[in-house]
């Protein structure tokens, strides 16, 4: 069991309320995607699946520097552009560049849909350093920033594109776009 789920698991024990309809992996991440679209949505930034896939790994980096627990368990690849999750990119893609209009729903036994959405304060603090950091940067600019010599895409990218290392991604500064684009 990942420290993820265990700290889930935990947490409902405790009687705190962590998430909503929570089961899986694949539904780990969606569920963040679904937290950062909402809170973008609330700020009115807008956004793409290329400037989301960038914001999961800034979240998840947050996260993991913070207090040592990845928000989930699927791996982040080093594609071209920067960090992907593959289940984001399977779910969100078809929009390519246009603005997101829609946020994943599961289906319950019944049929019906409902929407998952993370509940917990720490998971929000750190969704809000990185939207206040990069949330009014687009895809392309966040790119960017993930392709700086030394950060834990770079590393995996020149390792013939393997998943990203948590130890690297723990090692990694946080950049400005601005110093990115001085360089």
């Amino acid at each position: 069991m990942s420290k993820f789920c265990y700290y889930i698991e935990l947490a409902i024990k405790k009687g705190v309320e962590a998430m909503k309809f929570f089961t899986g992996k694949d539904e780990a991440v969606l569920l963040v995607s679904n937290s950062i679209i909402n809170q973008a949505s609330k700020m009115g930034l807008g956004m793409t699946h290329m400037k989301l896939q960038k914001l999961i790994y800034f979240v998840y980096k947050k996260y993991l520097k913070d207090y040592d627990i990845k928000l989930f368990d699927n791996p982040i690849e080093s594609w071209r552009l920067g960090p992907v999750i593959r289940v984001v990119y399977d779910e969100y893609s078809k929009f390519g560049k246009e603005n997101i209009n829609h946020i994943y729903a599961k289906t319950n036994i019944s049929g019906e849909k409902r929407v998952v959405s993370f509940e917990r304060k720490d998971f929000y603090d750190a969704l809000e350093y990185v939207l206040d950091k990069y949330g009014n940067l687009d895809g392309w600019d966040l790119s960017q920033i993930t392709h700086v010599p030394g950060t834990a895409w770079a590393i995996a990218y020149e390792d013939n594109g393997r998943p990203l290392d948590d130890e690297d991604i723990i090692k990694e500064e946080w950049y400005d776009i601005e110093a990115v684009y001085r360089r």
